[in-house]
């Protein structure tokens, strides 16, 4: 039973309800690129959750990658 508390308690921020996590595909569509991209932002340093086989992001890590690399000429 403590490992299952202590489970909950490292990844309950993850699953709250306020921090949807959200798969490549919904990154994709929310920023208007391809699944190449996805993967090379996450090369360059875009966070994501390894879930098995299946990557998922959290949107306060899409929105802090998209401040970082901000370019202003």
């Amino acid at each position: 039973m403590d490992v299952d508390k202590e489970l909950y308690r490292r990844f309950k921020k993850y699953f709250d309800m306020d921090s949807k996590l959200m798969r490549k595909r919904d990154v994709c569509e929310m920023l208007g690129v391809s699944m190449g991209k996805v993967d090379l932002m996450m090369d360059d340093g875009l966070r994501y959750i390894k879930l098995n086989r299946n990557v998922r992001f959290r949107l306060d890590d899409i929105n802090e990658y998209l401040e970082k690399n901000i370019v202003v000429e």
